[in-house]
C-alpha cells in the first residue's frame, strides 16, 4: 500500500508505504519516514532560499531566520493533515540559532522533528461474557 501526496511545487512524493521487509526497527520498515523527511528538507530549503542574500548575520537577521523556520514548521504540522492523519511533522523544537564560529556569513539553526508513523495494523480484542465468566475470546486483525 502506498499513499502519495503533492508538494507546493506540484512534485508528487510518497507519504507512506508498507514494505514486506522483516526489519526489527519500525523506522527501518517505514520507507515513509525517509520519503517524508526528504520532502520536509525540500520544503525548508524552498522557504529559506528567499532569505539567502537578503539579510545580515546579525540579531535582526537571526530573528528573521528564526521566524521563517518557525512559520515553516507550523505549516508542516498542518500540511496534508486530514481525517485520522497528522501533518508532515507531529512536533518540532528549534534549538539555539547562531552564527557559525568560523564562517561568519553562515547562520546555524538546529531543529528536532517528530515524524508521524502510520498505524499499519489495528487489533481488536473481543471477549464474550455470560454470568460474569468469559465464554470466548477472539482477536480481529485489520
Amino acid at each position: 500500500m502506498t499513499l502519495f501526496a503533492k508538494d507546493d511545487d506540484g512534485r508528487i512524493f510518497i507519504r507512506h508505504t508498507i514494505t514486506t521487509g522483516t526489519f526489527d526497527v519500525l523506522h527501518e520498515r517505514e520507507e515513509m519516514s525517509t520519503r517524508n523527511f526528504d520532502s520536509i528538507s525540500n520544503f525548508y530549503t524552498a522557504r529559506l532560499a528567499a532569505l539567502r542574500g537578503n539579510l545580515t548575520a546579525t540579531t535582526e537577521g537571526l530573528t528573521a531566520v528564526f521566524d521563517a523556520v518557525q512559520k515553516a514548521s507550523n505549516d508542516l504540522m498542518l500540511r496534508y493533515r486530514g481525517a485520522g492523519t497528522s501533518g508532515q511533522i507531529v512536533a518540532y523544537k528549534i534549538g539555539d540559532i547562531k552564527v557559525d564560529d568560523n564562517f561568519k556569513d553562515i547562520i546555524l539553526i538546529p531543529i528536532e522533528l517528530e515524524l508521524p508513523l502510520m498505524a499499519n495494523r489495528i487489533e481488536l480484542y473481543l471477549q464474550a461474557i455470560s454470568d460474569n465468566s468469559a465464554v470466548g475470546t477472539v482477536t480481529i486483525r485489520a
